[in-house]
């Protein structure tokens, strides 16, 4: 009769053992499904936070996304809100190089921004000719979005359109060279 009580309490004692490693089981996917859902939650903020700091540009984004937006000429005024929205580009792309954004994205919701200021032949000329070796980061986020999916469809928009050449939308020579940082 011992035996059988001790195989019993050997027996209940694995088994309230296997209840309580189910329950843990059961807590870490429970608390890894809310870090993933908290995780998606920050990052779906942080997108609407990005894209609230773009309309602080929009007189500029306006102005280069109109159909007059490649001729478009901005007067000295304009060139510090220029400066500024291309800056908020070139931050795009330490996020993406520190894996907080992916490309994916930042193609699917902006490559058509960059596209517009690439295609503006005096900020082209003005930042990204004369002034190149100021603007690695801009640089490094037009080559990144260079064959992405929705760069390459808003392109061959502009082209069935009449309203581009692809060749001054992809990025010049010049960038292929390591620039330093920008100075302050």
């Amino acid at each position: 009769m011992a035996v059988i009580l001790a195989s019993f309490t050997d027996w209940a004692g694995l088994a309230v053992a296997m209840c309580g490693l189910l329950v843990a089981l059961g807590g870490f996917y429970y608390a890894g499904r809310q870090l993933l859902h908290s995780q998606r939650s920050a990052q779906g903020t942080f997108l609407l936070d990005l894209e609230e700091l773009l309309r602080q540009h929009d007189d500029v984004h306006r102005q280069l996304d109109s159909p007059t937006g490649r001729k478009w000429l901005p007067s000295d005024q304009d060139w510090p809100a220029i400066e500024a929205y291309m800056g908020v580009f070139e931050r795009i792309q330490l996020l993406v190089e520190r894996r907080i954004l992916d490309i994916e994205t930042v193609d699917r919701l902006y490559s058509y921004r960059v596209i517009n200021i690439v295609l503006n032949d005096h900020i082209r000329s003005e930042k990204l000719g004369e002034k190149a070796e100021f603007w690695p980061d801009f640089f490094a986020l037009w080559k990144s979005l260079q064959g992405q999916k929705a760069w390459e469809a808003n392109l061959k928009y502009l082209e069935r359109h009449g309203e581009a050449a692809v060749s001054t939308a992809r990025p010049p020579i010049a960038e292929r060279r390591q620039f330093g940082r920008r100075a302050t």
